[in-house]
């Protein structure tokens, strides 16, 4: 069916809903490795640290964590005696990361000395770490080295600074043999960098580690995994789970469905051990199971529900019927039963014909649904996230996201993989041979992010690979709303909006939350736009869709399909016919005055005009099929499908094949 294969795609796990089958093949917004790689210009504090101190003693109820451990035994070349002075620094500063654990730390005139590093001066030599998460305990650390001069008496210098500038620095006396120094510095911000030098004197560093005391949270109870259900006969199986740490029980659930609603054969059953035996169910219905695990005083979140039956081979195409209770508010979708189904998805387009030309607000989104999560501990998504349920129109889309109450969150956490945060919007279509002007707005707040901290939005083609260039906007403020134009022409397109920070190029704390984002583009009148209004879960094989806010020149259709379990992973069904909810086969414009009469049968448009009209078809990718001019009578021939007629100032929506 042409339109909605745009719109829809393929369901990736049990209980979420669609994903897009249109690849969003976005360019990354370009992240640059800027690291301080200069010597700081930092004088010293007078504090002249003994070679030995000991530790502050951790808080009550902490745990050390190492942030950051070097022995620099990758410097395996050369020796105290005589380092090797064979370049192994980059044209950036960096050193190269075959010869460091932790990639980033940056430097200038630092050799390799049979395990440990040498500084080669006291003036222009220096080495950096790579940019550390020290916000942590306060800004309060502990770091630790060796150190020692090569010939005479000194003194080593060890600053600690952000992007902004310069933090602290201390200093000790250095001699020719190795000492240790343990620093409880303080200060410590999202991105330090340490640097060490020597003060007029060579150096050679050893076995750099720095630490934090983490406040240990408690650990919330997992739940089971794995769930299947084995010895299933037409009125009893078992239901097995694994076994979760901290665990005392567990709470089986077992249940069917009538009107998508649960209808319990068993509630909170407290269940000893990873299996249980369920007998009394009623032949020929299907069963569901799902638990929690509690350790008498807590409880786990809830499985996703688990089918007791069989894996098969393939599910049957529903075949989608009539709706009914029909209404401006909802109405009844309706189809047949499938066969080997185990639950439907159920797609409810939007066709929006514009009453008059102007510029119309096509997405206002708060996320103000997200609950999860907070700004200070944010929830992680997967990888890949599909945002249906918690948007007011489904088919948002992330790309390594968090959620925090009301927001979005981006971050680049994966960048070292080369998969960068993004936040895509749902497709939007449009019937318009010249679609006008997208504005859009964007509101964001940046969090433990540097004052390079770049949105960039684009906007892509949903029917090919092309996409505009990114606009980008730097932040001045934590909190900004952007604003954004773009004119591509494109008939299908989706906005993406990502982030990028300089001074963090591998997602170590940079988080950007989107706030709001509005949509508008400009219209003629009788353009059509389309939108998936809905994406519904059903186990039943009827469900009501609500249209509580439908438009007065607004109509929906809808299409299903089955998904089943298999012996790897669940199969789905081929789309289903489309319906439109109230209709025979076309819908009227606003505009009444009507001289032509247009019908359609199962594979012609019929048209029957009492004045020379002229006559525009197009598909629903907005792409001229046929002109013609009629005066009298006329039949086109067209594939099944839906399409878009216009004429005389009026635009009808007509489906050939019903």
């Amino acid at each position: 069916m042409l339109g909605l294969s745009l719109l829809l795609g393929t369901s990736i796990v049990f209980g979420q809903n669609i994903n897009r089958t249109v690849k969003r093949n976005i360019d990354k917004i370009k992240v640059e490795s800027m690291l301080l790689n200069k010597r700081l210009e930092i004088a010293a504090t007078d504090n002249i640290y003994p070679q030995q101190i000991s530790l502050k003693a951790p808080a009550e109820e902490t745990t050390e964590k190492v942030v950051l451990t070097e022995n620099f035994d990758l410097f395996a070349a050369g020796s105290e005696e005589e380092p090797d002075r064979t370049n192994i620094i980059d044209s950036d500063g960096i050193i190269m990361p075959d010869y460091v654990q932790t990639y980033g730390w940056a430097g200038l005139n630092v050799f390799q000395a049979g395990g440990c590093a040498y500084l080669a001066d006291g003036y222009e030599a220096f080495i950096s770490s790579p940019l550390l998460d020290l916000s942590s305990d306060n800004g309060n650390f502990t770091m630790t080295m060796r150190y020692k001069t090569q010939s005479n008496t000194g003194r080593v210098i060890i600053g600690w600074a952000s992007s902004q500038g310069p933090i602290k620095a201390v200093q000790a006396q250095a001699s020719t043999e190795w000492s240790q120094i343990e620093i409880p510095g303080i200060g410590g911000v999202s991105q330090t960098m340490i640097q060490i030098y020597g003060d007029g004197v060579e150096m050679f560093l050893d076995d750099v580690m720095v630490t934090q005391n983490i406040v240990e949270e408690p650990k919330e109870l997992g739940r089971p995994e794995n769930l299947t259900a084995t010895n299933i006969t037409d009125n009893s199986f078992t239901a097995n789970w694994t076994e979760v740490e901290g665990a005392t029980s567990y709470l089986l659930n077992v249940f069917c469905f009538e009107n998508n609603q649960r209808q319990y054969l068993l509630k909170d059953e407290n269940v000893n051990g990873t299996s249980r035996d369920v007998t009394g169910l009623e032949s020929g219905e299907l069963y569901f199971f799902t638990l929690r695990a509690t350790d008498g005083t807590d409880e786990s979140k809830e499985t996703a529900p688990q089918v007791v039956k069989s894996p098969s081979t393939a599910v049957g195409t529903p075949v989608a019927l009539p709706a009914t209770d029909v209404t401006d508010d909802g109405f009844t979708a309706n189809w047949e039963k499938a066969e080997n189904e185990v639950y439907y998805n159920v797609y409810t387009s939007s066709y929006y014909i514009i009453p008059e030309s102007g510029e119309i607000t096509i997405e206002d989104e708060d996320f103000s649904n997200i609950t999860e999560g907070t700004e200070e501990s944010p929830a992680y998504c997967s990888i890949q996230t599909t945002f249906n349920g918690l948007t007011k129109y489904p088919n948002w889309e992330g790309i390594t996201t968090l959620m925090a109450k009301g927001k979005i969150g981006l971050k680049n956490y994966y960048s070292v993989m080369d998969v960068y945060s993004m936040l895509y919007t749902p497709i939007y279509q449009t019937t318009s041979l010249n679609p006008g002007a997208i504005k859009i707005s964007v509101t964001a707040k940046k969090v433990n992010c540097s004052s390079e901290a770049t949105l960039g939005v684009c906007v892509a083609d949903a029917m090919s690979d092309d996409q505009t260039d990114w606009e980008l906007r730097k932040f001045t403020y934590d909190t900004q709303t952007f604003d954004f134009t773009f004119t591509p022409g494109y008939s299908a397109y989706y906005a993406t909006i990502s982030f990028s920070d300089e001074n963090d190029p591998n997602g170590t704390t940079a988080i950007v939350y989107i706030d709001k984002v509005i949509i508008k583009q400009t219209f003629a009148q009788n353009d059509v736009f389309i939108r998936l209004h809905s994406s519904d879960l059903a186990y039943n094989n009827s469900i009501y869709v609500s249209t509580a806010f439908k438009k007065e020149t607004e109509t929906f259709s809808y299409m299903v399909d089955a998904v089943t379990n298999g012996e790897e992973e669940f199969i789905q069904s081929d789309l289903s016919n489309e319906i439109f909810v109230g209709e025979e086969s076309a819908i009227k414009t606003v505009n009444k005055e009507n001289d032509c009469r247009i019908y359609a049968d199962r594979e012609s448009l019929n048209i029957s005009c009492s004045t020379p009209s002229a006559i525009h078809i197009y598909n629903l990718q907005g792409m001229l099929i046929k002109e013609v001019t009629v005066n009298g009578n006329d039949r086109i021939m067209l594939e099944q499908g839906l399409y878009i007629v216009k004429y005389n100032g009026n635009t009808e929506k007509i489906l050939i094949g019903r």
